[in-house]
């Protein structure tokens, strides 16, 4: 009992300072295939989790060439996370946690704890955090790229109207020419 306690109290610190690290990363630079990597690594790193992975839905989510990140031998989201955007404990004891970014889901975090750990609420609750950080820094890369993208446009449709002022202008000057002189 004392040993499980100490455990959970280095793997509660452990995840304290991924979340450190991480969040640091993702304020500094956008998710990507090396800081994802990293960090499902880094979350491995203990003796309570033998595996996670970050798994996205769709490459185009973030950009990036792979929507796997990590080493959890698992390749399919459980039909249930999907439907219903809830966590899951499958029967293989690995726990999938959908991130959330812009009221959709746009991936998930699956982690496959230790068989000596039997509280799953406190699993929950420190996967939790890992999750929501994950979340944040997806949704914000999309609010920037939604903000690059309207700005892209509103400079389109400025170069659009400039053009068709500009043609307008010749038009009406051209036969105005010829009667003024």
């Amino acid at each position: 009992d004392v040993f499980k306690r100490q455990l959970k109290k280095q793997f509660h610190e452990h995840i304290a300072r991924i979340l450190i690290r991480y969040g640091r990363q993702f304020l500094k630079h956008a998710p990507d295939e090396v800081i994802l990597n990293s960090m499902v690594k880094e979350l491995c790193n203990n003796e309570l989790m033998t595996s996670a992975k970050v798994l996205l839905l769709k490459k185009d989510t973030l950009g990036l060439s792979t929507t796997e990140f990590g080493g959890l031998e698992y390749h399919v989201i459980p039909l249930y996370v999907i439907e219903h955007a809830d966590i899951f404990w499958d029967g293989q004891g690995v726990l999938w946690w959908p991130l959330m970014a812009e009221g959709m889901m746009v991936g998930v975090l699956a982690v496959n704890p230790a068989p000596s750990v039997d509280d799953k609420g406190w699993i929950e609750n420190q996967i939790a955090l890992v999750a929501e950080l994950v979340s944040s820094a997806i949704s914000r890369q999309l609010i920037l790229r939604n903000a690059i993208d309207e700005r892209e446009r509103a400079e389109a449709s400025e170069r659009a109207t400039r053009d068709f002022l500009a043609m307008i202008n010749h038009e009406l000057r051209t036969p105005l020419n010829g009667l003024l002189g």
